[in-house]
This record gives structure tokens, C-alpha cells and sequence, in this order.
């Protein structure tokens, strides 16, 4: 794994019980690269892996068919997860205070975000670093050059960034490392929603 691709957002010197992913943006198991980050650590310290998503209430104008479509993507990454022996958990409600509580009931050695460009991922993301006691870092494995590699301001035209990337992206194409099948699980895997209550819980989007 490119370190490039990790921003380091916190380091914390302690022996957790295991390493969080919290998903988001990125909503797929193979060639995330902050699901292969979270499990390159975990392996390493022979730790459980644990992937998170949490479900709001609402996010900007999304429909309940949107919301009803995204969760039976979860449902498939879940059962997919399960092959590979990494837990899934999913929860609803504020994810700030979600994941907050998550990491209380984990004791993480580290949590892994996925980068996304708005504003409130990336302060959600700032935040709970503060606060977790556990190494934080966000992965871009969203882009194939990640956004602080190709640029380190904010770009206003298409001519000032074309040149920047063509330069690099040979360097940067090429084929993620497979998830491997974790050889660690938690013993006792925390509360989570199962699908059918969480299609319940998006019932107020329909029109």
C-alpha cells in the first residue's frame, strides 16, 4: 500500500482489540484502499478488522428508492465481508456520536476513513479524531491519484490541473492488492442494525 494515499490525521502509541474501517463514500470491498489499509495494520498486529457504516436519518435530497438502493448494496458487502471473516456493523442516527460510542465498545487501535471532498465528511473526520483514542487516518481510494498528491491548492481551471495529473497518473495506475481472508474475529460482535429494521427506519422518505 502507497503511503501517499494515507493522510495521517492522528497517531496514538497503544494496544487496541482491534481496527475500524468506517465506511462511507466508498461503498465496495474490492479495490478500496482503505479497506485494504485498515486490514494491511490489522494483520500486522493480528487484530480483528471491523467495518462500519452508519445509516442518517437524511443526507441533502435523497429519496427513499436511494436510500432503499444503497442498503441493499450494504446487504451484499455484508454477506461478501462475512467470506473474508471482517465484521460488519451497521448503526443509525447521528455519526458522530455513533462512532464515538463504537470506538468506547471496540477499543480500536486505529480507525480508517475513506476520503470524500465535502465539508462534512472531511470535519466529521477531523473531529472524531480529536476525540477517539486511537490512531486516525483517511485513505483516498477514491480517486487514482489522491487529491493532496495532484495538487496541493485549489485548482479554478481544467488547464492549471490536466498537466498535473497527466504527469503523474502512470505512476498511479495499477492494480490494488486482493483483500485478503482475515485470520482474526472478534469474539463478541456489538450491536448492530439488521436490514430489515433499517429499511424500517427510512420509511419517513417516502413521498
Amino acid at each position: 500500500m502507497d503511503s501517499s494515499r494515507i493522510l495521517n490525521l492522528k497517531q496514538v502509541d497503544k494496544t487496541g482489540k482491534c481496527i475500524v474501517y468506517i465506511m462511507s463514500r466508498d461503498q465496495r470491498i474490492h479495490d478500496n484502499h482503505a479497506l485494504l489499509s485498515a486490514q494491511a495494520e490489522a494483520l500486522s498486529k493480528r487484530l480483528p478488522l471491523v467495518v462500519y457504516f452508519n445509516l442518517l436519518p437524511s443526507t441533502g435530497f435523497r429519496t427513499y428508492e436511494q436510500y432503499y438502493f444503497m442498503l441493499q448494496g450494504l446487504k451484499e458487502i455484508s454477506l461478501e465481508l462475512k467470506k473474508y471473516n471482517i465484521s460488519f456493523i451497521l448503526r443509525y442516527g447521528n455519526a458522530y456520536e455513533n462512532i464515538t460510542k463504537l470506538s468506547q465498545e471496540l477499543n480500536p487501535s486505529s480507525v480508517y476513513f475513506d476520503f470524500s471532498p465535502l465539508k462534512g465528511p472531511r470535519n466529521l473526520a477531523k473531529k472524531l479524531s480529536k476525540i477517539l483514542d486511537a490512531s486516525c487516518y483517511v485513505v483516498d481510494t477514491h480517486n487514482i491519484i489522491p487529491v493532496w498528491v495532484t495538487s496541493d491548492k485549489q485548482e479554478f481551471g481544467a488547464h492549471t490541473i490536466r498537466n498535473k495529473i497527466h504527469k503523474q497518473l502512470s505512476a498511479w495506475i495499477k492494480e490494488p492488492i486482493p483483500l485478503k481472508i482475515h485470520s482474526h474475529r472478534l469474539e463478541t460482535i456489538p450491536e448492530s442494525l439488521n436490514f430489515e429494521n433499517a429499511i424500517d427506519k427510512i420509511q419517513h422518505l417516502k413521498k
